[in-house]
């Protein structure tokens, strides 16, 4: 079983910990793993509205709406390791949600050279 607590997404040759983005802690790393993202590539493919919904679906419950932010703020990372600070934070995501901030929108995903077709 792999654990989950290690939270490392790799991403070509190099490494990055997603226990390490702002806004992902041990309980998102656990979600992310329960709902098969284990590696960054597959994190910055990801709708994070259709990863929410996923794991209301899979916990069969309503989670946090804000957990959905949560989604926003890891996928932006994994998209984009030089976001903007305050993109980085879920609460800047609550905030354009609940139309409090300009609509904005996640970086692109633009696959690497070396990544295969799938």
């Amino acid at each position: 079983m792999r654990q989950a607590a290690q939270c490392i997404a790799r991403a070509g040759t190099r490494s990055r910990q997603l226990s390490g983005f702002v806004s992902v802690g041990p309980a998102t790393c656990r979600d992310l793993d329960l709902l098969g993202v284990t590696s960054l590539d597959q994190l910055a493919r990801q709708d994070p509205v259709k990863l929410y919904r996923r794991l209301c679906q899979t916990t069969g419950q309503k989670v946090d709406i804000c957990m959905q932010d949560v989604f926003f703020a890891a996928v932006a990372q994994a998209r984009d390791p030089h976001l903007p600070p305050a993109k980085k934070q879920w609460f800047y995501w609550s905030r354009v949600r609940k139309g409090q901030l300009p609509l904005a929108s996640l970086p692109p995903y633009t696959p690497k050279a070396n990544e295969e077709s799938a």
